[in-house]
């Protein structure tokens, strides 16, 4: 957590700003950010102090080194040597900058050197094996951690026993798989299965990508797709904890299988996720691994949407309150996001960042500023050159951009942070600033404090039409809902309005049995926030609902449309609508929903055979073929139905157990070779059906038509 880091380090320097050990720290913050220049200034002030500290030395030669200003850098190591000639830490330290800014490939000689100089250097062993490990070379980061180990008696190493027991997985319970430019590690249980999705979806980004980039890795890339969270944080970051779901170390993929329990509950977009991560691989290649942080996860978090506008990240109301809160970060600062709670605003951030470049240069000049880090220049140098304009002018015009574009078509109470509310409480002199802490304190469940500012308010301006909601708000929390339904009521009629007040009015108004009064606040809500995907509150899902409580089938199916429209991670939405499809007869859109769906949690073997059923339907014969192997393929401990105990799932057909149900797939493969013509292999499937149920109905209508043949 960065801002902690800098809050400490602040603390420090206030207490004694002469502190060397101090200012070296925030010198290493600023130059893990990119913020080269100003991590120099930092260590320089350092020196100015000791002259002779050989750490601030080693640190300061790596900057200017980094800054290709080579006889800054030789200057200060001859400065560093002359302090003690023994000095081995100097190829370490840049070994350590280039790592913390991705470009593993880049460190290794450094940490090679360093070890020539000192082979028991522990931290020069750690390095190179992080570096290793990054670039695929994980045998050899193995073996040094363990060199590591014996150097180290008796000293348990958290980091390192992560990363070799990660290793040991690797290599006990994970199968290799290639794929044309691809080496995949799947774990035993996934293989069979995402291997079908995996492999052509990868072939798919490296083809339109690469066109589209002009660029095509030389080397082979690996993808880890981990069996659990657990295990890709593990070997992501070393540690438990990590939050994203994948990531990219240049010629090495780390992803979380969709058969995690926790990500299945939360509908992973596994699909969006390899796309998002091959576009790191042709980012970081163009950059040669020196793009900031911001740039590249922007771009991913741009080809996410370019690739399918339903692969959202949901996060408007998290840049509408940062707005308020004047937390859209500048430029110059982004990357610190990515060091902290932040991350995932920071990665939206910069998809806002590369879409409005894109938009306003054209996607080319975007690409043509991403080489430009690859020379070493500087951010500043390179948005004057590419985009005419400095990196403070693009700040203004980013945050008019937003304000525009997305802050001014929502309609919300901003949800303020702390910092924000104690500014406000000091200022609050006007209505609008009252309101704000009023609502701040509703948003709190602090009840007394919010009603001694709204008390100001309607003291001054009874009819205020948002304070009445904001008494409406309270009086909904005590319970009181019919005077909060009156308080609502009165506040929209003075004008007033705002996603939650909408959705919390219409669920009282069912709570009293007014489906009409619902319904018209439900789609009062859309008005508020268009692009709402929480799925606990997005009207489109409310009214869906309330619409089949009704009977109202076409209207439900209208609204479930719209919403998947919105959003690929609506995994039941989207099997509701497939069922539905089927019942009307339309196949081809049964099937599309069913695919989207499999790019969620492709491991549910009743969505295999019913996509199966729809492509023999629509005459799709190969393809179907693939989807019933697929759903014979999906391990049972691994299956949704029975990992997560859907009561409501339909059963695939009469079929009474797994056996069962993997005799009835294997009588519909021989269906389709018969109709093929391909009668050895139908005999075959015939024949695993008997194998896997010999008493059940589909090994009857095996041996059947075994006996025809």
């Amino acid at each position: 957590d960065s801002s902690r880091t800098e809050d400490y380090l602040g603390r420090i320097l206030a207490l004694n700003p002469a502190s060397v050990p101090a200012m070296m720290e925030r010198g290493i913050v600023l130059f893990d950010d990119r913020r080269f220049e100003e991590a120099a200034r930092q260590f320089d002030a350092a020196l100015k102090v000791n002259p002779r500290d050989k750490w601030v030395l080693a640190h300061r030669s790596a900057v200017a080194l980094l800054m290709s200003e080579l006889s800054v850098a030789a200057e200060y190591r001859r400065r560093a040597l002359a302090v003690d000639k023994s000095f081995d830490h100097l190829e370490r330290i840049i070994g350590d900058h280039l790592v913390a800014l991705y470009r593993f490939a880049d460190a290794i000689p450094y940490y090679r050197q360093s070890l020539s100089l000192d082979p028991d250097s522990v931290s020069a062993l750690h390095g190179l094996a992080k570096a290793l490990a990054y670039t695929g070379a994980g045998e050899e980061a193995a073996a040094l951690l363990e060199r590591a180990k014996e150097r180290q008696t008796g000293f348990v190493d958290p980091w390192r026993r992560n990363l070799l027991a990660v290793e040991k997985l690797l290599a006990d319970e994970y199968v290799e798989v290639k794929g044309s430019g691809f080496k995949f590690r799947f774990h035993r249980d996934d293989a069979e299965v995402l291997k079908e999705y995996l492999l052509p979806l990868h072939a798919q980004a490296r083809s339109v990508l690469g066109r589209k980039y002009g660029y095509e890795p030389e080397e082979e890339v690996t993808i880890e797709v981990f069996h659990t969270w657990a295990d890709f944080s593990v070997r992501t970051i070393g540690f438990k904890g990590f939050s994203a779901l994948g990531a990219c170390f240049g010629k090495v993929i780390t992803l979380v299988s969709p058969s995690d329990l926790v990500l299945r509950q939360q509908d992973f977009m596994w699909s969006a996720t390899v796309w998002h991560e091959y576009t790191h691989v042709l980012t970081l290649g163009l950059s040669k691994a020196r793009v900031p942080r911001w740039l590249t996860e922007g771009f991913s978090v741009y080809e996410e949407k370019e690739r399918n506008p339903a692969w959202e990240r949901g996060m408007d109301r998290e840049l509408f309150d940062a707005y308020h809160n004047k937390d859209i970060v500048p430029l110059k600062l982004l990357n610190r996001l990515f060091r902290g709670p932040r991350i995932l605003f920071g990665y939206y951030q910069g998809g806002l960042i590369v879409d409005y470049l894109a938009r306003e240069y054209g996607f080319d000049k975007v690409v043509k500023f991403l080489r430009g880090y690859g020379e070493d220049r500087s951010e500043e140098s390179l948005f004057r050159s590419v985009f005419g304009i400095s990196r403070r002018e693009f700040d203004r015009r980013f945050l008019a951009h937003v304000k525009k574009t997305r802050i001014d078509k929502l309609r919300f109470e901003p949800q303020l942070n702390d910092r924000t509310l104690g500014r406000m409480q000091a200022d609050a002199s006007d209505h609008e600033a009252l309101l704000l802490v009023g609502w701040a304190y509703a948003q709190r469940q602090n009840p007394i404090d919010a009603s001694r500012y709204l008390q100001k308010v309607l003291r001054d301006d009874p009819e205020n039409g948002r304070a009445k909601l904001l008494h409406a708000e309270l009086l909904r929390q005590r319970g009181a809902t019919e005077d909060a339904a009156a308080a609502y009521r009165e506040g929209f009629a003075a004008g007033a309005s705002d996603f939650d007040s909408h959705v919390r009015f219409g669920q009282l108004l069912e709570g009293a049995d007014d489906a009409a009064g619902a319904i018209e606040q439900y789609q009062r809500a859309k008005d508020c926030w268009p692009g709402c995907t929480d799925q606990k509150v997005a009207p489109p899902l409310l009214l869906a609902r309330l619409y089949r409580e009704l009977g109202r089938q076409d209207d439900a199916m209208a609204e479930l449309r719209a919403f998947c429209e919105l959003t690929g991670r609506a995994f039941q939405p989207r099997l509701e609508l497939a069922e539905i499809e089927r019942k009307r007869g339309d196949r081809r859109a049964e099937a599309r929903y069913l695919r989207e769906a499999a790019e969620i949690d492709p491991f549910l073997r009743r969505l295999h055979v019913r996509l199966g059923d729809a492509l023999v339907a629509l005459e799709q014969l190969p393809a179907a073929i693939k989807e019933y192997e697929v759903a014979l393929a999906v391990p049972a401990d691994l299956d949704r139905d029975n990992v997560l105990s859907d009561p409501s799932a339909p059963p695939i057909g009469e079929a009474d157990s797994a056996e069962a149900d993997g005799a009835a797939i294997c009588v519909k493969l021989a269906r389709i070779y018969l109709q093929m013509e391909e009668s050895e292999k139908a005999q075959a499937w015939l024949s695993r059906a008997i194998e896997m149920a010999p008493d059940s109905d589909a090994a009857t209508e095996g041996l059947s038509k075994q006996t025809q043949n």
